[in-house]
């Protein structure tokens, strides 16, 4: 989930910015000037298409109005988590490690409280 503070003009979601030629509004010039300047960010007011050309493929997205604003939600399809077992020599692991390390070879989505718990620093 990708938070974002404020809202869509009424009657607008992210698809209208997508799919039609319409002018983003610019709430804060003077941060988005710094971004530009900074090179945080290419140009503006690409963000909606941009992303969905991103994800057209691989990731399929939706948004939701929340509270405070609203937030993107990307579902990835078959994800999966590869452990590298052959990273760094077992033997040199601490006994902590040692114990991580097999918790996550044996389950990879093991949360990492749950580890935490398991060597008592929780």
């Amino acid at each position: 989930m990708s938070p974002n503070h404020g809202s869509f003009p009424f009657n607008l979601s992210p698809h209208d910015y997508i799919e039609k030629e319409m002018p983003s509004m610019k709430v804060n010039t003077l941060i988005l000037d710094t971004l530009f300047r900074c090179k945080d960010i290419e140009k503006s007011e690409t963000g909606f298409k941009s992303m969905s050309e991103l994800c057209k493929e691989i990731v399929r997205w939706t948004y939701e109005n929340v509270a405070y604003g609203f937030c993107f939600v990307f579902y990835r399809n078959n994800v999966q988590a590869n452990v590298h077992t052959d990273v760094l020599a077992y033997d040199d692991l601490t006994k902590d490690e040692k114990t991580i390390f097999i918790k996550i070879k044996e389950n990879p989505k093991t949360l990492k409280n749950e580890l935490a718990s398991i060597i008592g620093k929780s």
